[in-house]
Protein backbone atom coordinates (compact mmCIF):
# COMPACT_ATOMS: atom_id res chain seq x y z
CA UNK A 1 0.00 0.00 0.00
CA UNK A 2 1.26 3.27 -0.75
CA UNK A 3 1.70 6.39 1.17
CA UNK A 4 0.18 8.88 -1.35
CA UNK A 5 0.23 12.33 0.10
CA UNK A 6 -2.04 14.57 -1.90
CA UNK A 7 -2.51 18.21 -1.42
CA UNK A 8 -6.06 19.44 -0.89
CA UNK A 9 -6.49 21.03 -4.34
CA UNK A 10 -6.63 17.78 -5.75
CA UNK A 11 -8.46 15.64 -2.94
CA UNK A 12 -12.39 14.51 -5.08
CA UNK A 13 -15.40 13.97 -2.55
CA UNK A 14 -18.23 11.77 -4.06
CA UNK A 15 -21.89 13.54 -3.09
CA UNK A 16 -22.29 11.00 -0.01
CA UNK A 17 -19.11 12.91 1.35
CA UNK A 18 -19.89 16.03 0.48
CA UNK A 19 -23.43 15.39 2.37
CA UNK A 20 -21.63 13.76 5.39
CA UNK A 21 -19.52 16.86 5.69
CA UNK A 22 -21.83 19.95 5.34
CA UNK A 23 -24.40 17.78 7.19
CA UNK A 24 -26.83 17.61 4.65
CA UNK A 25 -28.73 14.96 2.50
CA UNK A 26 -27.39 14.16 -0.66
CA UNK A 27 -30.59 15.45 -2.25
CA UNK A 28 -29.72 19.28 -1.08
CA UNK A 29 -26.24 18.44 -2.66
CA UNK A 30 -27.44 17.65 -6.26
CA UNK A 31 -30.15 20.61 -5.58
CA UNK A 32 -26.94 23.05 -4.96
CA UNK A 33 -25.15 21.30 -7.93
CA UNK A 34 -28.07 21.63 -10.16
CA UNK A 35 -28.59 25.03 -9.19
CA UNK A 36 -24.77 25.99 -10.48
CA UNK A 37 -24.15 27.00 -6.97
CA UNK A 38 -21.64 24.16 -6.69
CA UNK A 39 -19.13 22.95 -8.82
CA UNK A 40 -18.44 19.32 -10.30
CA UNK A 41 -16.87 16.50 -12.40
CA UNK A 42 -18.05 13.68 -13.75
CA UNK A 43 -15.73 10.94 -12.90
CA UNK A 44 -18.32 7.70 -13.76
CA UNK A 45 -19.89 9.54 -11.13
CA UNK A 46 -20.83 12.92 -9.46
CA UNK A 47 -17.97 13.99 -7.89
CA UNK A 48 -16.93 17.64 -6.09
CA UNK A 49 -13.18 18.77 -5.48
CA UNK A 50 -12.32 19.94 -2.66
CA UNK A 51 -11.08 23.43 -3.50
CA UNK A 52 -14.64 24.31 -5.28
CA UNK A 53 -16.27 22.57 -1.69
CA UNK A 54 -14.26 25.41 0.22
CA UNK A 55 -14.87 28.11 -2.37
CA UNK A 56 -19.04 26.94 -1.79
CA UNK A 57 -18.74 26.83 2.29
CA UNK A 58 -17.08 30.35 2.05
CA UNK A 59 -19.49 31.57 0.18
CA UNK A 60 -22.47 30.49 2.39
CA UNK A 61 -20.41 32.75 5.59
CA UNK A 62 -22.22 34.94 6.86
CA UNK A 63 -21.66 38.17 9.14
CA UNK A 64 -25.44 38.58 10.12
CA UNK A 65 -25.64 38.18 14.04
CA UNK A 66 -28.14 35.58 15.05
CA UNK A 67 -31.76 36.44 14.50
CA UNK A 68 -30.91 39.29 11.19
CA UNK A 69 -32.62 38.84 8.39
CA UNK A 70 -31.01 38.81 5.19
CA UNK A 71 -31.29 42.43 5.21
CA UNK A 72 -29.95 42.95 8.92
CA UNK A 73 -33.10 43.34 10.61
CA UNK A 74 -34.78 41.72 13.16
Amino acid sequence: MSNLNISNELKIYTVSEVAAIMGVTKGKVYEYIHEGKLPHIKLGSTKVMHNSLVAFLKAQETTAKWGEGAAGVA
